[in-house]
């Protein structure tokens, strides 16, 4: 009678998945859709996932210089949080994300209906540094069920966060480092000093791959030249409207198990909001009943009637001196688009820059 080794033994897959929509078009084809559409997974560190945070490990206690609201802080790490979650990729409900996706948790954390994805997933709090260690699939598996071992990882929403990965590929340990306030210095040299400072194997020099503000967040305003452009429209005798693009970054850390080892990727992405400013000839004006609504001339949309020195204050402008106050009219398009997708750990290289596909007109 034949007997099969321990490692040719395949695990059953359970009920096999029906995802739809948005989750559907991701399993298809991970990487692309990351590159072709915005993620910012859930940020809640509130009530949401608190029975996720882990067990606390080592407090360090910080001095205040290294804070803006000049308060010294105890950063605490914390070890087991996350785990495995079923979530949908649905279109973000904030307005903060217009047109990007996000992560629906299931409450009861089961996957009644087959068609939630499973997940590995890393919440984060405040003034914390949350690891989860990624669990290896056993190598007497030649198989195994995506609800034991999920394929994919999500990490909350970054916004100015720190992400660490360390350890083996097959087992990474990954951590997740913020705060709601500002630090005095780069944001990846104070968290790898917390790392550091927390020590059982989490120092700065097990770190194989990180993600930190200054690679996913940017600030490319220029208030003097904008305020002087304003300045200049409002002084104008002619009708042209005054364009400007106001662009808010930010990030996402996700992965991928390949086979046994795991891949992770930094997405970058940005809010573009187009805004035009026009003078009330370049509007047209429609009664609604006891209203008026303003529509912007050359677009047809929908226009909100400012006051000029209020925008003006807004982008760094003085009042013009014996200008009077004027009325402008506003029309705003926003949407989200990712930037760019570059693998972080266990290595460190880009996979598509997306800035030359998106060229705003």
């Amino acid at each position: 009678m034949a007997t099969t080794t321990p490692w040719t033994v395949a695990r059953p897959t359970g009920a096999r998945m029906k995802p739809v929509g948005l989750t559907h078009e991701f399993l298809k084809n991970p990487l692309l859709f990351m590159r072709t559409h915005s993620m910012s997974p859930p940020n809640d560190s509130g009530n949401t996932w608190l029975t996720d945070f882990g067990t606390s490990a080592s407090v360090s206690k910080v001095a205040d210089r290294y804070f803006e609201d000049d308060t010294a802080h105890d950063i605490d790490r914390r070890t087991g949080a996350g785990g495995i979650r079923h979530v949908k990729i649905v279109e973000h409900t904030s307005m903060d994300f217009p047109g990007a996706t996000g992560l629906k948790v299931l409450p009861n954390g089961t996957n009644q209906d087959g068609s939630w994805l499973p997940i590995y997933f890393l919440p984060w709090r405040s003034l914390n540094i949350l690891s989860y260690q990624v669990p290896g699939v056993p190598h007497g598996l030649a198989d195994w069920d995506d609800e034991e071992y999920p394929r994919f990882f999500f990490t909350a929403g970054i916004n100015g966060c720190s992400v660490f990965a360390q350890g083996s590929p097959e087992s990474p340990t990954i951590s997740h480092a913020g705060i709601n306030g500002n630090l005095t210095r780069p944001a990846g040299e104070f968290w790898r000093m917390q790392m550091a400072l927390t020590k059982s194997g989490y120092g700065s020099e097990a770190i194989r791959g990180e993600a930190n503000k200054h690679e996913y967040m940017f600030n490319k305003g220029q208030p003097h030249k904008l305020a002087a452009e304003y300045s200049k429209f409002l002084s104008s005798n002619d009708s042209k409207d005054f364009k400007i693009e106001i662009q808010s970054p930010f990030g996402c850390v996700f992965g991928i198990r390949f086979g046994r080892s795991w891949t992770l990727y930094l997405q970058k992405s940005v809010v573009f909001n187009k805004v035009r400013f026009y003078k009330k000839s370049g509007v047209r004006e429609q009664a609604r009943g006891n209203l008026t609504d303003h529509f912007a001339k050359d677009s047809g949309m929908l226009a909100t009637k400012l006051p000029s020195q209020f925008v003006g204050r807004r982008l760094g402008a003085l009042p013009l001196p014996g200008k009077k106050e004027v009325q402008v009219f506003s029309t705003s398009h926003r949407f989200s688009m990712p930037l760019e997708i570059t693998e972080m750990y266990p290595n460190k290289k880009s996979l598509g820059d997306l800035r030359e596909v998106f060229k705003p007109a």
